[in-house]
């Protein structure tokens, strides 16, 4: 198989790499794989994923946008949503990485309220700047462009904690949990309330809190779209494997992860993982490297 057609890409939404070390004794780093038949159906990736690695702080959040549109759109357009994809998987993850510094201080609770109310306002404040018409207008281009789940993780010296709107995979330490029964919630149902009326989102339209601890303990942490569904139900083992190795040194730079070759060797290319994908497949994985090898020039 030619490189260009090779599974799984390191491709990011909006990443810089880092500019100084981290001094966490973790890893973070990411891949995506386009849905199959896309390429000959002419559509996009719905998936997104963004990582951010300062100094004692690690953030990632991955999204995945709704494969459907407006009812009034259908027969006419496919759903924008990786556009929503690619939105919320950026403004989530600026946000998270501002709040960090609430992890130890402030409760559970708290902390994804902040994340959420700062989330949701910056959409609405990008809506109320691209949409001026009636409330239908509103509605039509929320459904179309701003409809994502987002599974998202911080880390920092004072601990780890998991948040989450919508379905996907997560995991701690290589635990598995399947987040089905939360398919269909997006943050951006939010934005059609009050100015929709008749439109009435849940009160789980919103960013919670899935899992928390110290680092003490921690030794990775795993989140995917609901591509992986597959794949987690199927193979589990081959999954917790990779999420429980260690990296190896000479992938790592300045707390960031290449870890495309070995994902591809252990799961993507092992002879005994045999599964057709039938959607897009995205994921971010946080390992706890060995003592020193924290990049590729043991910084």
């Amino acid at each position: 198989m030619s490189a260009a057609n090779a599974p799984y890409q390191m491709r990011l939404s909006h990443f810089l790499a880092p500019v100084e070390a981290c001094t966490l004794p973790f890893a973070v780093g990411g891949a995506t794989q386009h849905k199959p038949n896309a390429t000959a159906e002419c559509r996009n990736s719905q998936d997104a994923v963004t990582l951010r690695v300062g100094r004692d702080t690690i953030v990632a959040v991955v999204a995945d946008g709704c494969s459907g549109t407006h009812p009034s759109l259908e027969s006419t357009s496919d759903s924008s949503n990786e556009i929503g994809a690619k939105l919320l998987a950026y403004v989530a993850a600026e946000e998270a990485f501002r709040l960090s510094g609430a992890i130890g201080t402030s409760s559970d609770d708290e902390i994804a309220r902040r994340l959420d109310n700062s989330v949701v306002h910056r959409l609405d404040k990008m809506l109320q700047a691209l949409v001026v018409g009636k409330s239908e207008d509103r509605e039509r281009f929320a459904f179309d462009f701003l409809m994502s789940t987002i599974l998202g993780f911080i880390v920092c010296e004072r601990g780890f904690i998991l948040f989450h709107c919508g379905d996907g995979v997560a995991a701690v330490n290589g635990e598995i949990q399947l987040l089905e029964d939360c398919a269909g919630l997006y943050l951006g149902n939010r934005l059609l309330t009050p100015r929709v009326p008749r439109w009435s989102p849940t009160r789980r339209d919103a960013i919670q809190v899935i899992g928390r601890g110290a680092l003490e303990g921690l030794d990775s942490l795993f989140l995917a779209t609901d591509g992986f569904y597959k794949i987690c139900d199927r193979y589990p083992t081959e999954i917790a494997d990779f999420i429980r190795s260690t990296p190896e040194p000479d992938q790592i730079v300045d707390g960031v992860d290449l870890l495309v070759p070995e994902f591809r060797k252990k799961v993507a290319w092992n002879p005994s993982v045999s599964i057709a994908l039938d959607d897009e497949a995205t994921f971010a994985v946080l390992r706890r490297c060995r003592a020193g090898d924290t990049d590729a020039d043991g910084r």
